[in-house]
Formats: structure tokens, sequence, C-alpha cells
């Protein structure tokens, strides 16, 4: 199977609600995004040139997530935060907890509806630290 993976880096805070850690209070982290698309239809590898414009691909990835995201404070709906910094211009609030699985399921969902009908995600991988990752591999 032929892949394309774009990178991204986006600056964001986020606050773990009851998180009995550090993580409960508001932080920032450098994350690290890698989205990946494949052809919708193996025959359509063979067939076509390419599969998707790395430009298009980022215009796209910018648009849904990174231009969001981006110097964001990301809080769940049950932060008390969320009521303080919900009318903000840079504030996300989401319905669960911005953990990195929940994010890159939302990432996901933000990405795969934008893509052409020949194009498919594959996997989105998001980072909070050099050695910290999380990957959703899609069927």
């Amino acid at each position: 199977m032929l892949t394309l993976t774009k990178h991204f880096t986006l600056h964001f805070a986020h606050a773990l609600t009851n998180y009995n850690g550090p993580c409960q209070h508001l932080h920032g982290h450098t994350y690290h995004l890698a989205v990946t698309v494949c052809a919708s239809d193996i025959s359509q590898e063979a067939s076509e040139d390419y599969i998707m414009d790395f430009h298009n691909l980022k215009q796209l990835v910018e648009d849904a997530v990174v231009n969001k995201f981006d110097h964001s404070v990301v809080l769940s709906t049950h932060n008390p935060l969320a009521k303080t910094l919900g009318g903000e211009a840079n504030a996300v609030i989401m319905e669960k907890e911005p953990t990195t699985e929940n994010l890159l399921r939302y990432f996901a969902q933000l990405v795969a509806d934008r893509l052409p009908q020949n194009v498919k995600l594959r996997s989105v991988k998001l980072g909070e630290s050099p050695t910290s990752e999380a990957e959703l591999i899609l069927d």
C-alpha cells in the first residue's frame, strides 16, 4: 500500500478534569502531528501519478486542525475554566477530556470529513513530547 504522510507542529495548552496528577493543571505542549493518507481504491494507486498533492493535504490539515488548535487552550466542557475561557477566540472546548487519545480521534474526524472521495485517512499520530505519542490506525 502506498501512503503519503504530512507532518505538522502545534503549540497549545490543556488541562484534564478529575485527573489526579500534574496534568490536572493548565499546561502546554509542543505537539507533533502526522497525517497519513492512501488511495481509497487500490486500483487507483496504480493508475494515478499521485494519491494527493502534498500542498493540498497540507492546506486541508491546516484548515481543519492547525488553524483551530495552534496556540489555543483546549478544555473539556466539564472543566471549570471552560466557562471562563469559552468565549475567548483561542479557546477550544471539547465534549471529552483533551487527552492525546481523544484529540487524535477528533483530529481524524476533522481531516477525514474533508478528504476527496478518492483519498482515505490511513492514520493519525500525535506526540505531546519527544518520548510520548499515540497513533490511531484506521482500516
